[in-house]
């Protein structure tokens, strides 16, 4: 097996990780107690959250999260395009795995850079709402498996 393959490979696995854990991983929770926590989907597509009875915390439709579900989809499908493509002649397959290193590599930070800001860019019925929230060890965990992502297609290219 070639070693770009097994770059690529690694690349599309992380991106199929971080798609799941967007999906299963809480993204911030309470300063204040540990069992108060909030996930992508409930700041993303919006929801009402009540904690300890008393705090309830409205959150509309935020874009911007959004935007981290198709570039990963996108990085994804790019990722294992270039793992089952057949070798091509020699110019032409070096500009096109060039440019598809770049790519994912600007997909694997973008959407690093947007699940570090979920907090910021969650959009909610009342300001300031949000300001006793941090994020969860495992977003941080799940942006750096992006941005490690972004660096394996790139890794494929130089080495």
């Amino acid at each position: 097996m070639d070693k770009k393959r097994i770059f690529y490979g690694l690349s599309f696995v992380l991106f199929v990780v971080t798609l799941v854990l967007w999906f299963t991983v809480d993204a911030i929770v309470s300063k204040n107690s540990a069992n108060s926590t909030i996930t992508f989907m409930s700041i993303t597509f919006g929801d009402e959250v009540t904690f300890l009875g008393l705090l309830t915390v409205g959150m509309k439709f935020s874009f911007l999260n959004f935007l981290v579900l198709p570039l990963a989809l996108a990085a994804t499908a790019l990722a294992a395009f270039k793992v089952i493509q057949k070798p091509k002649k020699k110019k032409k397959k070096a500009q096109s795995s060039k440019l598809a290193a770049f790519g994912l590599f600007i997909f694997g930070i973008a959407v690093a850079v947007l699940v570090l800001l979920v907090r910021n860019l969650a959009v909610l019925t009342h300001d300031g709402l949000l300001d006793n929230f941090k994020l969860t060890t495992s977003a941080i965990i799940l942006a750096i498996l992006t941005g490690v992502a972004g660096l394996s297609a790139v890794a494929a290219e130089i080495i």
